[in-house]
């Protein structure tokens, strides 16, 4: 079971730093790793050794974009990159034109964060890490924040002393 806890500064959740690149229109239609067929309009990477369906937060270091990301395949094979990323998930980092980005890859909240650019996210702490909700997604949105509401307010109530100390000396 998740714990809720209202936290202002979580600690850093970064698994990886290196260089990212992408999936060529080729692969469009070929099945993953995973089994999953790959498409170039889903918000996917390739990562070697994470599980399938982990959801991960990639950010272009250079420019401060960022997206969620799905683990489905299995990769990169080239030296010194860190993931291979969607055509999606690239474009919206603006990394077509070069290739490849330096990126950082952060483990976000796997229960309640969905794919997608973060631009578009609601960002809500869980335990010790984000969660990233889609605005549009307002169900679950409210749902968190009546949680972790819920959390603060048990932690805030303070029980009167049922014991004092009335002795006099």
């Amino acid at each position: 079971m998740t714990s809720y806890t209202k936290r202002n500064n979580p600690s850093t959740n970064t698994i990886d730093e290196g260089k990212a690149s992408y999936y060529g229109f080729k692969f469009v239609g070929r099945k993953t790793a995973s089994g999953e067929i790959f498409t170039d309009y889903l918000y996917t990477c390739a990562h070697k050794t994470l599980p399938f369906g982990t959801l991960l937060k990639i950010t272009n270091i250079e420019n401060g974009e960022a997206v969620i990301v799905k683990v489905n395949d299995r990769g990169p094979f080239i030296r010194g990159r860190v993931v291979d990323l969607s055509i999606k998930a690239a474009k919206d980092l603006n990394i077509m034109q070069m290739g490849v980005a330096k990126v950082t890859v952060e483990m976000i909240d796997q229960e309640y964060s969905q794919v997608g650019n973060v631009q578009d996210m609601e960002k809500v702490v869980i335990e010790d890490r984000y969660a990233y909700v889609r605005r549009d997604n307002q169900g679950i949105l409210d749902m968190l924040y009546q949680k972790i509401f819920e959390n603060t307010s048990e932690l805030n109530t303070f029980a009167p002393d049922s014991s004092p100390n009335t002795e006099k000396m």
